[in-house]
């Protein structure tokens, strides 16, 4: 599993590279690392030693409309589809240079570039 995440991460690297984003590629930041991962543990382990982290049965799904806990037989999911977008960015005093990019929260995009119909 690791060595497929490497090779796109080589792969990823590369592509921005030739985007000319900047980055600290040679030492980048990686959840997948060693010391990362220690990193992790050691706080998980302070975590434990505070007493935050226990032992329980199950959660408790809350309706907070309700004011009342749901038995999980009441909880259902709802289907849900995201739309996607496509969006040109014009690059600043670079004639005939654009950036395109595809995100699917097209709600956090500022309005000028938002299409018709979506919030």
């Amino acid at each position: 599993m690791k060595a497929y995440a490497r090779k796109y991460i080589h792969t990823q690297r590369e592509q921005f590279r030739r985007l000319g984003v900047q980055g600290q590629w040679e030492d980048p930041y990686l959840t997948l690392d060693r010391e990362y991962e220690a990193a992790e543990l050691r706080m998980f382990a302070d975590l434990i030693d505070r007493g935050f982290v226990y032992r329980g049965k199950k959660p408790v799904y809350w309706s907070i409309p309700c004011r009342t806990a749901l038995a999980e037989a009441e909880v259902e999911y709802q289907d849900h589809v995201s739309p996607s977008i496509y969006v040109k960015f014009k690059v600043k005093d670079a004639p005939n240079t654009f950036v395109l990019i595809w995100t699917t929260t097209p709600w956090t995009l500022p309005p000028a570039y938002a299409s018709p119909g979506l919030p």
